[in-house]
């Protein structure tokens, strides 16, 4: 009787692959909201997901929803997923989070048209708002007319009689 032995041995050199990898996005301020389904597979199966920022991104390490756990300031981000198969091979998945601000501040209040007798003063509020708050009120008119950062719109000195058109411009924080 012969006999043959031997030993086989089976690796895992392969590495996961992404079949959702991290996607390219431009976010608004303020509402961003990302979430983004990762998806990884490898024939040994997924092990977990893990983000390089965790400071702004969290990942659920088993289904891969990758979402922000901040409001996000205003810049790019740079996103890296890593996907760990259950013997400890890992592949990357890169992508960029753009946050910008394209949204207008909106007047709550705006410059109100009024009749006012000469030698009196004009005094007006100006409100508007942003989800980045607004920085600077400025008036058109700066050498009758001030407003300070409060929205507070008076005239700088006794107005002569005729007719001021009033322009303000509010400008946010970003």
């Amino acid at each position: 009787k012969a006999e043959s032995v031997g030993v086989i041995t089976v690796t895992d050199t392969t590495l996961p692959v992404f079949v959702t990898g991290v996607a390219n996005e431009i976010k608004e301020f303020g509402i961003q909201n990302v979430s983004q389904h990762i998806l990884a597979v490898d024939a040994s199966g997924i092990n977990n997901y893990m983000v390089n920022d965790t400071v702004n991104f969290k990942i659920n390490p088993a289904t891969g929803l990758l979402e922000n756990n901040t409001v996000l300031a205003i810049g790019t981000y740079n996103i890296n997923v890593t996907a760990t198969d259950n013997n400890g091979n890992k592949a990357e998945s890169v992508g960029v989070i753009t946050v910008t601000d394209t949204t207008l501040p909106v007047f709550i209040q705006g410059v109100q048209s009024q009749s006012v007798e000469l030698g009196l003063p004009v005094q007006q509020s100006v409100v508007a708002t942003d989800l980045s708050g607004i920085a600077t009120y400025v008036v058109n008119d700066t050498a009758n007319f001030q407003i300070n950062t409060s929205g507070s719109l008076t005239n700088k000195s006794t107005l002569v009689a005729g007719t001021y058109n009033i322009n303000v411009t509010a400008t946010d924080n970003n």
